[in-house]
């Protein structure tokens, strides 16, 4: 059996992200914060994230494993951003909406804190966007069939843009 004609047709009807933006992390951390005022601060390594955040904060070690990755071909990430939440921001979907609005070339979201709602919220906002979640959980009911907790509830929502790592370490 041959088949002679074939027609793929491929649509993509969302915005896409940018080149430059296509390799950007944006963290979030759990406080508002006045470390700068706008949305976002971008960061060209390290050494620049230690002059606005302490090498204790989750933004400076999170930071830190970002710009220490390389690729193959011996590449390493060229900037990461900082967001900023803001104390009049409704929920976390408001914020997201706000840094977008104000700087959305970033293509990978990583959260300081993973309180179950904040990280649904996030989930369900990034299914909206061209942008990936990532987010690292430590919670031993994630490995077992356990459907209530929180890797449960996102399968069952079958979300395509977020995705859990599961560590045995704590933080």
């Amino acid at each position: 059996m041959s088949i002679d004609d074939v027609s793929v047709s491929i649509s993509i009807a969302d915005s896409k992200v940018t080149q430059t933006g296509f390799g950007v992390l944006l963290v979030v951390p759990e406080e508002n914060h006045s470390v700068f005022t706008a949305r976002t601060k971008e960061y060209a390594n390290v050494t620049a994230v230690a002059v606005d955040w302490a090498t204790t904060t989750k933004v400076y070690k999170a930071a830190s494993a970002y710009f220490g990755q390389t690729t193959k071909a011996g590449k390493t990430p060229e900037k990461i951003k900082v967001g900023r939440a803001d104390s009049g921001d409704a929920n976390f979907t408001a914020t997201l909406n706000a840094i977008v609005n104000e700087d959305n070339d970033w293509y990978a979201l990583a959260m300081t804190y993973k309180t179950e709602a904040d990280v649904l919220l996030a989930a369900a906002w990034i299914e909206t966007q061209v942008k990936v979640f990532p987010f690292s959980c430590e919670d031993a009911d994630v490995i077992t069939n356990v459907t209530t907790d929180l890797a449960g509830q996102l399968a069952a929502l079958a979300y395509t843009r977020t995705f859990l790592i599961w560590t045995h370490e704590a933080g």
